[in-house]
């Protein structure tokens, strides 16, 4: 597998999602967002990762990782959706 890297969110990106880094409370994340197609569609967080970073290079690591261990693409772009 290769990591794909895409630099914005479009209709091909609904069919598989994308992983990208968010901050909550706890510190930095990776996150996993899908397309939600009810009421007219919008992106949902499906999943995040168990633990949290201290910065945010460090989430973007994880989530590359992440992302190419499957096969999702990784957005770098906002630090949410």
């Amino acid at each position: 597998m290769t990591l794909q890297i895409i630099s914005q969110i479009d209709e091909s990106t609904k069919s598989t999602g994308f992983i990208t880094t968010y901050k909550p409370i706890a510190g930095w994340k990776a996150v996993q967002y899908w397309w939600n197609p009810k009421k007219g569609g919008f992106w949902e967080p499906w999943q995040t990762r168990d633990w949290a970073f201290n910065t945010k290079e460090q989430a973007e690591l994880d989530a590359k990782i992440w992302a190419n261990a499957e096969d999702i693409p990784y957005y770098p772009g906002k630090e949410t959706v």
